[in-house]
């Protein structure tokens, strides 16, 4: 339609900012081919009607979908990050849990590497009390 043509023409500064993100996305992405070729004459249209805006969105949306792919890196690289700190996580807690049980056994069983078992290699603590050192004078 001819009147509306003239009405996105007069208004294409406004119109193309709005919609071209959307069109050039589309034109590289949509399955079906007929729509795809209605949008590649549009943005044909739209070069046609103002060469160097269309150039500028252009260039601007290159950049624009650049900064996205970086984004889109780097959120990847943190969760395999976060996922890694988990894995290592869990491996730790396990360890523990292995380590905690294996020192139940041991005193439960009496060994001698167990600390509650009465025949532990530690020092005994000493008793705290008036005879601790603290009240003793140098004479």
């Amino acid at each position: 339609n001819e009147y509306i043509l003239s009405l996105i023409e007069e208004n294409c500064q406004v119109i193309l900012p709005l919609v071209f993100a959307t069109l050039y996305r589309v034109s590289k992405e949509h399955w079906n081919q007929t729509i795809v070729s209605l949008i590649y004459n549009v943005l044909k249209t739209f070069m046609e009607m103002n060469s160097k805006l269309f150039d500028d969105l252009t260039a601007s949306y290159k950049v624009e979908k650049q900064k996205e792919m970086k984004r889109e890196r780097e959120r990847a690289e943190l969760w395999r990050g976060l996922e890694e700190y988990q894995e290592r996580r869990v491996q730790m807690l396990t360890e523990a849990a292995r380590n905690q049980r294996n020192l139940q056994e041991r005193g439960e069983r009496g060994d001698p590497l167990s600390p509650s078992s009465p025949h532990s290699d530690q020092p005994e603590p000493k008793p705290s009390g008036a005879n601790s050192g603290a009240g003793e004078s140098a004479t």
